[in-house]
């Protein structure tokens, strides 16, 4: 369905008084200014797939959803993002586009995030995290924040991660999905500097919340050893690691023992393969 003007989405869900799921795809062309509102009081559900040419002039997003219990958004980030009514939001889905020319990554993000900043659920792709590098866009504290899901889809790796991980206070569960396919570790790269950086903070997740923390399409490589080596030695009420391999029979003998050997800052900690 296309719409002529700006108000007319606006009018049309307003007027359905049972709405509870929406999904909207969108197109902005090289020279369209837009402003989307959302208007539902009765909405649960909202999935906004925003598509753009990388010369967009702006576009605005305003929701009005007291009900709304899960954001999935994904597309280029708006100019402004206005969250009116959005109190009962617990988990969301973000995931940025990621343009090539390098001003592009300080587009302003920040709105979303705000917007957000209640969930208890979030998952996010590693180009999102992208956008957290060097602290380029503000992060805000996500006070109720207990479960987070990193995947690993593209050459980015988790630059970013710690500075998000320095706002979630609560956080209890941290999944991170690691890239398959073809030789996978060569794509994966662990810095340790902006992670040693998070641990001699003290960061609150690190000390006292992260309780279980499970890595998916392991494959043993150097990196990856470094970063369970870190989680192992930094999140000190660590209860679980979950280890899901993608390797040989024989690989995964040298994965065991190796990890097996690895110190644990937490007694509590167990360390179980999925």
């Amino acid at each position: 369905m296309c719409f002529s003007s700006d108000d007319s989405a606006e009018r049309l869900f307003s007027n359905c008084p049972v709405l509870e799921d929406l999904v909207i795809s969108s197109y902005f062309g090289e020279h369209d200014d837009c402003k989307l509102i959302v208007s539902s009081s009765t909405l649960k559900r909202l999935t906004i797939k925003s598509v753009s040419n990388e010369d967009y002039n702006s576009f605005e997003i305003v929701i009005n959803a007291p009900n709304l219990v899960y954001l999935k958004y994904t597309g280029c980030e708006a100019n402004s993002h206005v969250f009116v009514n959005v109190q009962s939001l617990t988990e969301a889905y973000i995931n940025f586009q990621i343009y090539l020319s390098e001003q592009d990554y300080f587009c302003p993000a920040s709105g979303l995030l705000t917007g957000i900043r209640n969930v208890q659920t979030l998952c996010l792709p590693c180009s999102t995290l992208h956008y957290f590098k060097g602290l380029s866009v503000p992060i805000p504290l996500f006070r109720n924040l207990t479960n987070l899901r990193i995947t690993h889809r593209m050459p980015f790796g988790f630059s970013g991660l710690p500075n998000l991980l320095a706002q979630c206070h609560c956080l209890e569960l941290l999944v991170l999905e690691l890239s398959t396919g073809y030789d996978p570790d060569k794509r994966f790269l662990w810095d340790p500097y902006p992670w040693n950086e998070l641990k001699e903070s003290g960061a609150i997740c690190l000390s006292f919340g992260l309780k279980t923390l499970e890595v998916l399409s392991f494959v043993g490589g150097e990196h990856q050893m470094e970063m369970v080596k870190y989680f192992l030695g930094s999140a000190r009420v660590l209860e679980n690691l979950k280890i899901q391999m993608k390797a040989s029979e024989e690989e995964q003998l040298r994965i065991t023992e190796e990890l097996s050997m690895l110190p644990k800052v937490s007694q509590k900690c167990r360390v179980t393969f999925v």
